[in-house]
């Protein structure tokens, strides 16, 4: 059976970067808790891809957010960040915290 499901993105090098939001009240995230094939449509065109959430991981999500939340600030803004000039976050102990409460899915498209 195939979903589509359209979301809100960020692009980091090769990667999609989704943060489920209202992760507690939604179930789509928990089908890619283990690293799953997908096909993403992308800018018109289809691609093969693969797709793993990310449950309060630090280590995974703090690095990745930012591009994320440069490309939505008022995501930064209602988790009490701020970005600097350049569009890091300018608190990394914030940022970790924000991270660990979050569920990202890490898009990895194939080329």
């Amino acid at each position: 059976m195939k979903h589509t499901l359209p979301v809100q993105y960020a692009k980091s090098d090769h990667e999609l970067i989704v943060v489920a939001g209202y992760h507690q009240h939604k179930k789509w995230w928990r089908n890619f808790r283990q690293r799953s094939r997908i096909e993403v449509c992308y800018h018109g065109k289809w691609f093969e891809a693969s797709a793993t959430a990310f449950e309060g991981d630090v280590a995974v999500i703090a690095p990745l957010f930012p591009a994320y939340l440069r490309r939505f600030p008022a995501s930064a803004r209602i988790r009490g960040l701020t970005l600097d000039s350049t569009g890091n976050v300018e608190d990394v102990g914030k940022l970790r915290e924000a991270a660990s409460k979050i569920v990202m899915v890490n898009i990895k498209m194939q080329t």
